[in-house]
């Protein structure tokens, strides 16, 4: 939330929690246009899917222990609500200077030998 205070896309009097940035992001336009744009690419209830921002971070950071370079949101790991919510805040920062890589990856079907 440091970045997003230095580079003033959030105010400097934020406070200072990770989730707490979070939220003050999820406030602004340009969340809110990534967010609309997630919820009509899955074809998800915008109302369920804003009830999964106030936990991003505690979510999110149950699965941050195999990413390397590159953020990797893994279907598996994640409800589609809770994804569109991390996809919105991922594309919104890509566009910063010093933004953060991440991917998608679908959910595999089945064991693979």
């Amino acid at each position: 939330m440091f970045h997003a205070k230095v580079l003033k896309k959030i105010p400097q009097n934020s406070p200072a929690g990770i989730q707490e940035g979070l939220n003050a992001i999820a406030k602004t336009e340009e969340f809110i246009k990534a967010l609309e744009e997630e919820v009509k690419c899955r074809r998800l209830v915008p109302k369920a899917v804003a009830k999964c921002i106030r936990l991003a971070y505690f979510q999110a950071s149950k699965h941050n222990q195999s990413n390397d370079i590159i953020i990797t949101l893994r279907q598996q790991h994640h409800p589609v609500h809770e994804l569109a919510v991390l996809a919105a805040f991922f594309k919104v920062q890509r566009g910063w200077p010093g933004g953060l890589e991440w991917k998608e990856v679908k959910q595999v079907s089945g064991n693979a030998h």
